[in-house]
């Protein structure tokens, strides 16, 4: 009886030294896994805006090819541009109320009044699933986070006036020179009041970077692939941090001219064919 017992009390609970053991390993896989389901998490989001952005470029192809080649207007208001007459790509010409997709930085437009602003575009019968115009890692509020580079139909009259000369500006699919490495769609985030602005002769950005995807951004291209390029430059992150409606608050214009920038003469490159300046060296 003594040593039954005996027996009875030695397969008793955990002590504590166990305990401690096993808390602290499993302190340790979850030290390990966490990041790694978070950066698995992140990745599958990144794909998802891959997969987005290359369906809004095959849409903006098959809207070249109903058209006879006439690329789709890239901008996204008409308040500087009064003789345009075609739809842009995500709302209409000229809305009777006044009000734009991009109205919410500046009014009270609400999230479902821009979600249908952005259903009269031209795009629109071509790609009519609305959860593929945002990339998955936005907030909530924002109904669209692509925007169409300027010099793809998106001609901005001041550009010349404020900035100097610009490149030559996309009309009609047979002026796309190596479609493969000429980009149209970007991610800008809220989207701006016109296209995702690119300057030609100066070395210089106008429209922020973004980088949803850490440290990069995802780009569509002409002949219908999409890319993610990651930022090399700490100065494109600095910017890249900051959301352009804060813009004017938080950037000194001056700070925007970056010599040497790598990130931004790829983008200029991209955007253009090539560069309207002879780049510095780092």
């Amino acid at each position: 009886m003594r040593s039954c017992a005996k027996l009875r009390k030695g397969i008793g609970g955990f002590t504590l030294i166990e305990l401690l053991v096993v808390i602290a390993i499993i302190a340790l896989l979850m030290a390990v896994l966490v990041p790694a389901l978070s950066r698995a998490r992140k990745q599958g989001k990144r794909a998802v805006c891959l997969s987005n952005i290359r369906q809004l470029q095959l849409a903006w192809q098959a809207y070249a090819d109903t058209y006879e080649g006439k690329i789709v207007n890239g901008g996204q208001a008409d308040w500087h541009k009064p003789s345009i007459k075609e739809n842009f790509w995500c709302t209409q010409v000229h809305p009777p109320d006044g009000m734009y997709d991009w109205d919410k930085p500046f009014t009270m437009a609400t999230l479902e009044d821009r979600i249908k602003k952005m259903k009269l575009g031209a795009l629109w019968p071509y790609l009519n699933d609305i959860m593929i115009y945002r990339c998955p890692e936005a907030r909530r509020e924002m109904h669209r986070t692509y925007s169409i580079v300027n010099p793809m139909n998106a001609h901005w009259d001041e550009m010349v006036t404020w900035f100097g000369g610009e490149g030559e500006t996309i009309y009609n699919l047979a002026q796309v020179k190596r479609p493969q490495e000429r980009i149209v769609f970007v991610e800008e985030g809220y989207p701006s009041s016109d296209a995702f602005e690119v300057l030609y002769t100066q070395e210089k950005w106008i429209d922020l970077p973004q980088a949803p995807h850490v440290k990069g951004s995802n780009f569509g291209f002409a002949d219908g692939h999409s890319e993610f390029w990651k930022w090399e430059d700490d100065r494109t992150m600095t910017w890249a941090k900051i959301d352009w409606i804060a813009e004017t608050i938080y950037i000194n214009p001056s700070d925007l001219t970056q010599p040497g920038n790598k990130d931004l003469q790829r983008v200029q490159r991209a955007a253009w064919g090539k560069l309207g300046y002879t780049p510095t060296s780092p």
